[in-house]
């Protein structure tokens, strides 16, 4: 397998599966849209796969939805400024029988597709946070690296999208939340974050990176389904200082034990 960035992976029945990514962080690199898994015994191994799947990308939401794995999003090339104006992409993946399947969806879709982060919030319901907005600069000079984040801003644009049935072959966007700048009481709008679901109506978001700077702070998002979809914004407090002390002191027991022994 080629060295890559920006790939997913996730654990499907104790086996790494992997797709797709970029060669490197650079303008010019390739992205690919190969498919390998990974079974702690033995080595990779390229899975052969069915249908039509995604293109070559990197940068996408990667999320396992029951026996299937879904691609969402996601960017092909670091040379295309206005990448989000192309077709917000769902596909896929049976990863048993290898099989692609391009998602059908209506409604008021995302609009950013690289960078875009997301979770299922139940077994027919899938949040996503999109994405890296290209500035208007990107189109009068050369693209530098999505990684630098000089020419992209961030974005904390929340969709939800809500399949017909069980198949997850179809399924309607909801858009819930939309925001670029910096609003009190709401997270600061982010790149290359954590998100993990808790329960039917509570997603974490953890982390990540701004236009400016690292992130370091954690929201819990709870989603309100009647009479529309609805969101609210709760910060989590991270009590660093007091880890930190408990680990202090569980390193000397630890060591007074060692030292005690050896007394003995």
């Amino acid at each position: 397998m080629q060295p890559r960035l920006r790939h997913g992976t996730i654990n499907f029945d104790d086996q790494l599966i992997i797709f797709g990514g970029a060669s490197s962080n650079l303008p010019n690199s390739g992205t690919y849209n190969d498919v390998w898994n990974f079974d702690f015994i033995k080595k990779y191994h390229r899975m052969t796969t069915l249908g039509i799947g995604p293109s070559p990308r990197a940068n996408f939401g990667f999320v396992r939805a029951g026996d299937r794995v879904f691609t969402v999003g996601g960017r092909s090339s670091n040379f295309d400024p206005f990448q989000h104006q192309n077709p917000f992409e769902i596909h896929m993946l049976n990863p048993k029988s290898g099989a692609w399947q391009k998602i059908i969806t209506t409604g008021n879709e995302p609009q950013y597709s690289n960078g875009v982060r997301c979770v299922m919030l139940s077994t027919t319901e899938l949040v996503v946070v999109a994405g890296l907005i290209p500035t208007f600069q990107n189109w009068m000079q050369e693209i530098q690296p999505e990684g630098n984040f000089e020419n992209f801003r961030t974005s904390m644009q929340v969709s939800v999208l809500k399949f017909s049935d069980g198949s997850m072959e179809r399924g309607t966007w909801h858009r819930i939340a939309d925001w670029f700048n910096n609003r009190r009481g709401f997270p600061t709008p982010r790149a290359e974050f954590h998100m993990t679901s808790l329960e039917k109506d509570h997603v974490l978001m953890c982390g990540g990176r701004s236009t400016n700077h690292i992130l370091q702070d954690c929201w819990l998002m709870k989603i309100t389904r009647h009479p529309n979809y609805s969101l609210k914004w709760t910060q989590i407090t991270i009590e660093i200082h007091l880890f930190l002390h408990y680990l202090f002191i569980c390193s000397h027991l630890v060591s007074w034990a060692i030292f005690s022994s050896l007394l003995v």
